[in-house]
Protein backbone atom coordinates (compact mmCIF):
# COMPACT_ATOMS: atom_id res chain seq x y z
CA UNK A 1 0.00 0.00 0.00
CA UNK A 2 2.81 2.14 1.05
CA UNK A 3 4.56 1.56 -2.42
CA UNK A 4 1.63 1.86 -4.41
CA UNK A 5 0.88 5.43 -2.18
CA UNK A 6 4.34 6.24 -3.44
CA UNK A 7 4.26 5.71 -6.82
CA UNK A 8 1.01 7.41 -7.62
CA UNK A 9 2.62 10.40 -5.33
CA UNK A 10 5.69 10.62 -7.96
CA UNK A 11 3.11 9.77 -10.90
CA UNK A 12 1.09 13.15 -9.87
CA UNK A 13 4.17 15.25 -9.48
CA UNK A 14 5.51 14.29 -12.95
CA UNK A 15 2.54 14.64 -14.58
CA UNK A 16 1.64 18.19 -12.82
CA UNK A 17 5.30 19.24 -14.14
CA UNK A 18 5.27 17.89 -17.74
CA UNK A 19 1.53 19.70 -17.81
CA UNK A 20 3.51 22.79 -16.92
CA UNK A 21 6.59 23.05 -19.35
CA UNK A 22 6.54 25.02 -22.17
CA UNK A 23 2.93 26.92 -21.17
CA UNK A 24 3.15 30.97 -20.65
CA UNK A 25 0.59 31.27 -17.97
CA UNK A 26 -3.03 29.67 -17.08
CA UNK A 27 -5.64 31.26 -16.21
CA UNK A 28 -7.47 31.31 -12.71
CA UNK A 29 -10.37 29.59 -14.50
CA UNK A 30 -8.05 26.57 -15.07
CA UNK A 31 -6.54 26.15 -11.81
CA UNK A 32 -10.33 26.37 -10.21
CA UNK A 33 -11.04 23.35 -12.54
CA UNK A 34 -8.02 21.48 -11.83
CA UNK A 35 -8.92 22.17 -7.64
CA UNK A 36 -12.62 21.06 -8.58
CA UNK A 37 -10.62 18.01 -10.24
CA UNK A 38 -8.47 17.02 -7.54
CA UNK A 39 -11.41 17.07 -5.18
CA UNK A 40 -13.28 14.92 -7.13
CA UNK A 41 -10.35 12.43 -7.45
CA UNK A 42 -9.10 12.69 -4.38
CA UNK A 43 -11.78 13.23 -1.43
CA UNK A 44 -14.65 12.68 -2.85
CA UNK A 45 -14.10 9.20 -3.93
CA UNK A 46 -12.82 8.77 -0.80
CA UNK A 47 -15.88 9.54 0.65
CA UNK A 48 -15.59 13.08 1.57
CA UNK A 49 -18.21 15.99 1.25
CA UNK A 50 -16.39 18.77 -0.42
CA UNK A 51 -16.72 22.38 -1.03
CA UNK A 52 -14.97 25.40 -2.95
CA UNK A 53 -15.37 29.27 -2.60
CA UNK A 54 -13.50 30.57 -4.96
CA UNK A 55 -13.23 34.37 -5.61
CA UNK A 56 -10.58 35.42 -8.28
CA UNK A 57 -11.47 37.06 -12.15
CA UNK A 58 -11.24 33.70 -13.97
CA UNK A 59 -9.25 35.17 -16.87
CA UNK A 60 -6.42 36.63 -14.80
CA UNK A 61 -3.55 34.69 -15.36
CA UNK A 62 -0.83 32.41 -12.84
CA UNK A 63 2.86 31.86 -14.06
CA UNK A 64 3.15 27.95 -14.48
CA UNK A 65 5.54 27.47 -11.99
CA UNK A 66 2.84 28.96 -9.24
CA UNK A 67 0.24 27.24 -11.04
CA UNK A 68 2.05 23.76 -10.60
CA UNK A 69 3.12 24.38 -6.88
CA UNK A 70 -0.54 25.36 -6.07
CA UNK A 71 -1.48 21.59 -7.93
CA UNK A 72 0.96 19.86 -6.00
CA UNK A 73 0.37 21.64 -2.65
CA UNK A 74 -3.70 20.71 -3.20
CA UNK A 75 -2.76 17.26 -3.54
CA UNK A 76 -0.29 16.91 -0.80
CA UNK A 77 -3.37 18.40 1.47
CA UNK A 78 -5.46 15.98 0.01
CA UNK A 79 -3.92 12.85 0.16
CA UNK A 80 -2.84 13.85 4.16
CA UNK A 81 -6.31 14.68 4.89
CA UNK A 82 -6.83 11.12 3.79
CA UNK A 83 -4.55 9.59 5.54
CA UNK A 84 -4.44 11.42 8.87
CA UNK A 85 -7.67 13.46 9.66
CA UNK A 86 -10.20 10.57 9.79
CA UNK A 87 -13.11 12.97 9.05
CA UNK A 88 -15.64 13.09 5.95
CA UNK A 89 -15.72 17.05 4.77
CA UNK A 90 -13.48 19.55 3.42
CA UNK A 91 -13.38 22.86 2.14
CA UNK A 92 -10.88 24.84 -0.27
CA UNK A 93 -11.37 28.52 -0.59
CA UNK A 94 -9.17 30.26 -3.17
CA UNK A 95 -8.61 33.76 -3.50
CA UNK A 96 -6.98 36.61 -5.73
CA UNK A 97 -6.38 39.74 -4.16
CA UNK A 98 -4.11 42.46 -5.03
CA UNK A 99 -0.96 40.15 -6.69
CA UNK A 100 -1.82 38.29 -3.90
CA UNK A 101 -2.90 34.43 -3.79
CA UNK A 102 -4.79 33.15 -0.87
CA UNK A 103 -5.60 29.40 -0.49
CA UNK A 104 -7.10 27.61 2.56
CA UNK A 105 -8.13 24.44 3.29
CA UNK A 106 -9.89 23.04 6.17
CA UNK A 107 -11.39 19.51 6.99
CA UNK A 108 -13.33 18.08 10.05
CA UNK A 109 -10.96 15.59 11.57
CA UNK A 110 -9.91 14.30 14.25
CA UNK A 111 -6.96 17.06 15.26
CA UNK A 112 -7.89 19.46 18.45
CA UNK A 113 -4.92 20.46 19.29
CA UNK A 114 -1.60 21.42 17.17
CA UNK A 115 0.34 19.85 19.41
CA UNK A 116 -0.96 16.68 18.48
CA UNK A 117 1.03 17.83 14.60
CA UNK A 118 4.63 18.07 16.75
CA UNK A 119 6.04 15.84 13.87
CA UNK A 120 4.62 17.69 10.99
CA UNK A 121 6.71 15.58 8.83
CA UNK A 122 7.63 15.94 4.99
CA UNK A 123 3.86 17.04 4.14
CA UNK A 124 4.05 20.29 5.84
CA UNK A 125 7.74 20.89 4.70
CA UNK A 126 6.82 20.46 1.33
CA UNK A 127 4.17 23.35 1.44
CA UNK A 128 6.20 25.37 3.21
CA UNK A 129 9.42 25.21 0.28
CA UNK A 130 6.31 25.80 -2.09
CA UNK A 131 5.04 28.71 -0.36
CA UNK A 132 8.29 30.50 0.24
CA UNK A 133 9.29 29.96 -3.44
CA UNK A 134 6.73 32.67 -4.05
CA UNK A 135 7.40 34.63 -1.52
CA UNK A 136 4.69 33.14 0.33
CA UNK A 137 3.75 32.00 4.04
CA UNK A 138 1.72 28.90 5.21
CA UNK A 139 -0.27 28.39 8.82
CA UNK A 140 -1.48 25.97 10.23
CA UNK A 141 -4.27 25.67 12.87
CA UNK A 142 -7.17 23.71 14.61
CA UNK A 143 -10.31 24.91 12.45
CA UNK A 144 -12.68 27.49 13.89
CA UNK A 145 -14.97 24.17 14.93
CA UNK A 146 -12.89 23.20 17.17
CA UNK A 147 -11.09 20.66 15.49
CA UNK A 148 -9.65 19.21 11.86
CA UNK A 149 -6.95 21.28 10.43
CA UNK A 150 -6.80 24.13 8.72
CA UNK A 151 -3.92 24.79 6.37
CA UNK A 152 -3.69 28.91 5.38
CA UNK A 153 -1.25 29.94 2.37
CA UNK A 154 -0.46 32.75 0.96
CA UNK A 155 1.92 33.14 -2.53
CA UNK A 156 2.68 36.51 -4.34
CA UNK A 157 1.41 35.96 -7.70
CA UNK A 158 4.42 38.00 -9.99
CA UNK A 159 8.04 36.63 -9.31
Amino acid sequence: TRVEQFLNEALFSLRAYIHTMNRKDFTFGQLRDEVNDLLSTTLRSAGYDTGMDFQANSNSTINPELYRDIKLCMYEIMTNTIRHAAGDRFTVKLREDHGMLYLSTCDNGQLTDMAQMQDRGNGARNLIKRARRHQGDVQFAVCSGGHGLQITMTMTLRN
